[in-house]
């Protein structure tokens, strides 16, 4: 059972996180960090005690920006004293920065980096011997389809897979002050202009829908899913035995001795369904083999489905 797993890393190496708290006090610091990206403080945590946890010998991660997360995962490695990252990047300057942190941080022995496109450059290594990926790249359900075909079914199992940017359908959060509203902000036709020529390849999947729950308190509020790799992961999950999942947004609220709210205040934009700043903890932890399972099982129903009915062509 995953949740038990993660309960099992928390209360062991719980305590050893005060150490980790100089990445959250420097998350905006673009010394350290130009590109600024928003991985909460019991996601971190979390994540460094199950890698201690595990004690894998590989961990595979796509895609580590300036490095923040990948200090987690490298610092966990560290104190085993055994076990790399291997980790991929896109952007060659991103990367030199990342490469700058693992550095700073003493963790560079640990730490192994692979300039270009992932869908090319993980070849490079055995990915059979991954004993946990941590996905927090392109957000498309294109790349989500690309890695339950290409990179999950060649993992074992068990293997705990760490998608980021994913909330639960049951979420109620807030965007700065309400959801995104279309002709809100993040819809306005400034907003749309800068992706269309900044990021034109993301443009429909960064659009965020607009439907708005009002809870107990009278305030609209959302499930804080923006991306459309966080739509169609949702739809697998829902296949998903409750033992093969858990999102760290149900579970940090169980562990106060970690202090998972400390770093709220520090949350950009996001907010509760009460308004008030909120570290969301956006991490969907899952298995590979089952979540592998579900997706092929809806690829087989759109198969079946798209034969029925011609015009179907796709889950």
């Amino acid at each position: 059972m995953l949740t038990t797993v993660l309960d099992e890393a928390l209360r062991t190496y719980g305590r050893e996180t005060p150490r980790l708290r100089v990445l959250p006090e420097n998350r905006y610091n673009r010394g350290f960090f130009p590109v600024q990206g928003q991985y909460d403080w019991f996601s971190g945590q979390a994540l460094y005690c199950l890698v201690r946890h595990l004690r894998p010998q590989q961990v595979a991660e796509i895609s580590c920006a300036n490095g923040y997360s990948s200090l987690f995962m490298a610092l966990a490695l560290r104190e085993n004293a055994s076990g790399r990252l291997e980790t991929f990047e896109l952007s060659a300057k991103n990367a030199r920065c990342a490469q700058e942190n693992f550095c700073r941080f003493g963790v560079e022995a640990c730490v192994r980096v692979h300039v270009g496109d992932a869908r090319r450059t993980v070849s490079e290594i055995p990915l059979e011997e991954t004993g946990l990926l941590f996905l927090d790249s392109l957000h498309s359900e294109d790349f989500a389809r690309w890695y339950l075909e290409t990179l999950l079914p060649r993992l074992p199992p068990q293997v705990p897979v760490h998608i980021h940017d994913i909330l639960p359908p049951h979420a109620r959060v807030r965007h700065f002050h309400g959801p995104p509203f279309r002709g809100g902000w993040t819809v306005s036709w400034f907003y749309r202009a800068a992706v269309r020529l900044l990021r034109p390849e993301q443009f429909e999947h960064a659009r965020i829908p607009a439907d708005a729950v009002r809870t107990h308190n009278g305030r609209l509020t959302y499930d804080g899913n923006h991306f459309a790799e966080a739509r169609f992961l949702n739809r697998l999950v829902g296949r998903l035995a409750p033992d093969d999942y858990v999102y760290l947004y149900d579970l940090a609220d169980r562990y106060p001795e970690l202090g998972p709210r400390d770093f709220d205040r520090q949350a950009v934009g996001r907010k509760s369904a009460d308004d008030q700043p909120m570290e969301w903890n956006e991490s969907l932890w899952c298995y590979a083999g089952p979540l592998t399972a579900a997706y092929r099982a809806l690829v087989v129903e759109a198969a079946t489905a798209a034969v029925a009915s011609p015009e179907e062509t796709r889950a």
